[in-house]
């Protein structure tokens, strides 16, 4: 019998995964998968329980070369690798060293190990942190490849933006980017896309589907039988509301918010929570050191609009946060990700010298407008037990899961390529 045929029953053992669902869920995780241990490492942990005592343990060289060896393998990530053990706790005597008892207790040579391998980290953080003037600079002169850089970008401007992210990015040093809706900033309005989710999440919690009045409210309009497909497809509100978003304009879209707001107004007691920083505190975002960039003017995806439209939205936003700030803008980010070349080349024309996508297709004539972004939404960075997971955020970075996920299907008159930067938005 081989490993794959054999059942292990871990109900009952404290199993994480087999005591969160009831018993009639059965659990595929992936990093907790119900196959016993490779012999040679039951041998090992038989070997030590054997040996009766239990301790801390230097790292081994071994062990050291095999970790820098994986995470190079999955991530191109290539580091030097020390069996010091000042390499295990550094991080701990972060705080020791700030303690003048530690200091006269610990062997200087130690307390010298500790303190040029931090200065060494601190070094290598600040070149790998950029923001998106130096990200674009490096573009330029075509050294961005050299090294892995990494510039955080957070769109649409909400208020939470600069009550919670930029106080965050502050404290950790983060020089981050703001894309904002310029029309939306300062008003009262909910974003449109805010409004039509409520509306599906609604539909979906009543009626496990696109909701009745959603499709009547449809009819009114020349949808493709194709793209009511797609609607009609959708296994959960986000998926709708993209396929929705992208088979009629917002013109169109904000016509079907309206009719179905009738019926189920978006609740006056949660409105204030989706609304968008005023131009007081985006002043301020870009007083911090914040890069701000232009995200159209009412987060219009730019393929599905006449030319006129595209042209008002690009060119508007720009001299409006201009005005505003007082300073030149040269970044532009595409609502969802959405473009084309038509879009990319309005982009141009109204005077921005980068633009951001979600996806990894570019225009390579334009290839400074078509800088792709890695998407990193709610909770796609956490561990199972629901904690932050500094390793699913690197997987998530070096586009590791862009292997098992299916790549973007849009047409952006385009072609496909790697990432060169990453950036989180």
């Amino acid at each position: 019998m081989s490993t794959f045929d054999q059942v292990i029953d871990r109900r009952d053992t404290r199993s994480l995964k087999w005591t969160r669902y009831g018993r009639d869920v059965l659990p595929l995780w992936v990093a907790d998968m119900d196959f016993p241990a490779p012999e040679p490492v039951l041998q090992a942990l038989h070997s030590a329980v054997d040996h009766g005592v239990f301790g801390y343990e230097l790292p081994t060289r071994k062990l050291g070369e095999t970790v820098a060896a994986r995470m190079e393998k999955l991530y191109g990530w290539k580091d030097e690798v020390s069996s010091n053990a000042v390499e295990v706790y550094v991080h701990g005597l972060r705080k020791k060293l700030e303690n003048p008892q530690f200091v006269e207790r610990a062997k200087p040579e130690v307390v010298a190990q500790a303190r040029q391998r931090i200065a060494e980290l601190e070094e290598r953080r600040a070149k790998v942190k950029a923001t998106l003037d130096e990200l674009g600079r490096l573009l330029e002169s075509g050294e961005a490849g050299t090294r892995p850089y990494a510039a955080v970008t957070v769109d649409d401007g909400y208020r939470d933006a600069y009550d919670l992210a930029l106080p965050t990015f502050r404290r950790l040093g983060i020089p981050a980017a703001f894309f904002v809706v310029t029309d939306l900033v300062g008003s009262r309005e909910v974003p449109l896309h805010d409004r039509l989710y409520y509306q599906l999440a609604r539909g979906y919690a009543r009626e496990g589907r696109v909701p009745r009045a959603m499709w009547h409210a449809l009819d009114r309009i020349d949808v493709p039988p194709a793209k009511r497909l797609r609607l009609h497809r959708a296994l959960n509100p986000f998926d709708a509301l993209q396929a929705l978003l992208e088979s009629v304009t917002q013109a169109e879209a904000r016509a079907i918010a309206e009719r179905l707001e009738v019926e189920a107004p978006f609740p006056a007691a949660v409105a204030e929570r989706f609304c968008c920083a005023d131009w007081s505190m985006v002043r301020a975002m870009a007083e911090a050191g914040m890069t701000v960039g232009s995200h159209t003017r009412t987060h219009v995806f730019l393929n599905r609009e006449r030319h006129a439209t595209v042209t008002d939205q690009t060119s508007g936003s720009r001299r409006r946060l201009e005005a505003e700030l007082g300073r030149p803008v040269a970044h532009f980010a595409y609502p969802a990700g959405q473009f084309n070349p038509s879009a990319v080349k309005a982009v141009s024309a109204a005077g921005y010298r980068f633009a951001y996508t979600a996806c990894r297709h570019i225009l390579p004539a334009h290839a400074r407008l078509t800088i792709p972004r890695k998407l990193l939404w709610e909770r796609s960075c956490v561990a199972a037990d629901g904690s932050f997971s500094p390793s699913v955020m690197n997987a998530q970075v070096s586009g590791l899961y862009d292997l098992v996920n299916p790549p973007c299907a849009l047409d952006h008159g385009t072609i496909l390529r790697p990432m060169l930067a990453s950036a989180c938005c």
